[in-house]
């Protein structure tokens, strides 16, 4: 296999040239594994040249660990040049949502999560099509969880497609066990692992003559080798240290880690190098220019050449990365509190985007802070309309940390929010538990009204339907002077009684209740919200689709604008419709409704809409037609 020469690992080179052959039968997967300096890296690399070569597509993210709340910056990286050539063949709703995901358009609304991961499975099965496909992650465990989320869903339906994915990643770590499932996605015997051991003593000789120029005596090789346990890079800072202190032939002091040594090198750079190299491990994308705009031109002049010819930076154009990731998380954890914030606090004030600014000041604000808690919010906004739903809960969480204390209603608000932003990312369990943590804490009624309503609202969705009648109804007991609220409460207790059937006597009173509050609020668009589960009530007491409720909708057509798509009385009636045996009604009123959510930019909605409208073509026998649909 004629790919980079790399030292000692002949049988893992064998072993990456079988998977290469094999994924052109079908998906496959393989893993780097080991400890870190053990070589990973190199093997990783070597085999990204020679998919290249043999003229594979390879798409490639070396993620760090500053950027695992960057969302989808590890899928902009894999699939935003695949999208160039396939994204205007997939379905519209796919389109816009991968389209959103990727930073090239902005929506009001936030795609839908499934549309994201469909639109990037799409992507990737037309991507093999053309040739063999290969996507490879350095580091895996710091992907980002948007990225990894998509990327698990779409890995694990892939099949009989010329695809392969190659990861690398520690051998331990609590973020190892959180990536599992994107490595697991393919059955066991399409995954394979290689587990790198030490080097040989005669390739620690080579390692060293190859890469620093270092011929040793025995003796001197003997203890190098010892003390790296056959560890390539530690065997290389050795090596880097002899040659630094010539005269200390024996290695008397050599420091008893890799950590040790990578620090001892970092430590011999000068000032101005030992800055920059801090500020490019603060950054996902260490840019030139952005270096120059946070430190000045002359300093990133003076600072960058040392870290270049002491192998800790290697330069592209513009772009500036680490020789080894190791290098950049030691020269952060070595910074102080004050120097990482210094940074994070420049770098905020010459970035340009907003969460990329929000991240940075994050890190740099130890203390509440309003102005920052606010940009925090906008960026968990902004990050949820780009269909990053896990992004955004951080964002707001860490924006509810940096809230005033005398703030309480914000703090608590944005923990309302950050818990919605879980529940659509599939965090339930997260999303429950700051729930609850808000039922603890000191609030007004108000404020425990919400978050009971809310966490009632979440637990109808986890079936876990008694604990969620008896929040709404401790919620409604206090609801008595907030007839807005009082409504939403009745219309959930009514779906509990529906989904559990236990009381459905009950559930239509608790219906008529919120039909009648929204009537005697007099705003149209809470009427609409209720008037289509009013109407599906009816229809189980035996009533049918009464014209009367048909006629009100039609008269409030001038608000139509401000209600859901997803939560239109008409979708209601086509249901109640359906159910009564007029399926071709039913189907023309959804469909109506899918184009008015497609004009609205309402993408969350359209899948459902499409499953609803593809099961009534079922009902009507036209089969080709559904199966276009679903």
């Amino acid at each position: 296999m004629a790919i980079r020469r790399v030292v000692g690992r002949a049988q893992e080179l064998d072993l990456i040239g079988s998977f290469l052959d094999e994924v052109a039968g079908g998906a496959r997967a393989l893993v780097l594994s080991g400890p870190a300096g053990i070589g990973k890296t190199t093997l990783f690399l070597a085999a990204v040249e020679e998919a290249t070569r043999r003229g594979f597509q390879v798409a490639v993210s070396r993620p760090v660990e500053v950027e695992t709340h960057l969302p989808f910056a590890g899928l902009i990286d894999l699939v935003d040049g695949l999208a160039d050539s396939h994204l205007s063949a997939l379905p519209e709703p796919q389109r816009v949502a991968v389209e959103a995901a990727l930073f090239r358009t902005t929506v009001e609304t936030a795609p839908d999560p499934l549309g994201v991961s469909l639109g990037v499975l799409n992507i990737l099965r037309r991507a093999a099509s053309d040739r063999p496909l290969v996507l490879a992650i350095d580091d895996v465990p710091w992907l980002d969880e948007s990225s990894a989320r998509v990327l698990e869903f779409a890995i694990r339906r892939l099949d009989a497609e010329p695809f392969g994915l190659l990861a690398a990643r520690r051998a331990t770590g609590a973020r190892v066990a959180e990536r599992s499932g994107l490595i697991a996605g393919l059955p066991a015997d399409r995954l394979a692992t290689i587990d790198l051991g030490p080097i040989a003593l005669m390739d620690t000789d080579r390692l060293l003559r190859d890469n620093l120029a270092l011929e040793l005596n025995r003796s001197a090789l003997d203890r190098i080798h010892s003390t790296s346990g056959g560890n390539a890079l530690y065997a290389l800072e050795l090596g880097r240290m002899l040659q630094r202190r010539p005269e200390d032939d024996e290695l008397l002091k050599i420091p008893e880690s890799l950590s040790d040594l990578v620090s001892a090198r970092l430590g011999a750079l000068p000032a101005a190098a030992a800055q920059l190299v801090l500020y490019a491990a603060c950054l996902t994308n260490p840019m030139r220019p952005q270096l120059v705009a946070a430190l000045g031109d002359d300093l990133v002049a003076e600072g960058l050449p040392p870290t270049v010819a002491a192998g800790v930076l290697e330069t592209s154009g513009d772009s500036i990365r680490f020789s080894h990731p190791l290098l950049a998380a030691a020269r952060y954890s070595s910074a102080s509190d004050d120097e990482r914030r210094d940074a994070h606090r420049r770098l905020a004030a010459v970035s340009e985007g907003l969460e990329e600014r929000a991240r940075h000041l994050a890190v740099a604000t130890a203390a509440p802070d309003p102005v920052v808690a606010d940009l925090l919010e906008a960026s968990a906004t902004e990050a949820r309309t780009r269909g990053a739903a896990d992004a955004a809960a951080s964002l707001m969480e860490r924006s509810a940390a940096l809230t005033p204390a005398a703030d309480r209603a914000t703090a608590g608000r944005r923990i309302i929010a950050a818990a919605g932003h879980h529940a659509v990312a599939g965090d339930v369990k997260r999303a429950r538990s700051l729930l609850e943590g808000l039922l603890a804490a000191p609030s007004d009624n108000a404020f425990q009204r919400r978050v009971r309503t809310e966490l009632g609202h979440l637990l109808m969705f986890q079936n876990d339907l008694h604990n969620a009648g008896e929040l709404l109804n401790e919620a409604l007991a206090t609801a008595s002077d907030d007839p807005r609220t009082r409504v939403a409460i009745e219309r959930d207790l009514a779906g509990v009684a529906h989904l559990t059937g236990e009381d459905l006597e009950a559930g239509g009173a608790h219906i008529d209740a919120a039909m009648e509050i929204a009537d005697s609020l007099g705003d149209p668009v809470v009427l609409l919200e209720t008037i289509g589960h009013y109407a599906t009530w009816e229809a189980v007491r035996g009533r049918g689709l009464r014209n009367e409720l048909v006629e009100r909708v039609r008269g409030l057509q001038e608000w139509e604008s401000e209600v859901r798509v997803m939560e239109h009385p008409e979708l209601q009636f086509a249901h109640i419709r359906a159910a009564a045996g007029d399926a071709a009604g039913a189907r023309d009123i959804v469909a109506q409704k899918l184009e008015e959510a497609r004009r609205r930019g309402e993408w969350a909605t359209v899948p459902h809409l499409l499953g609803y409208l593809a099961s009534h073509e079922i009902e009507l026998g036209n089969l080709d037609r559904a199966a276009s649909l679903a």
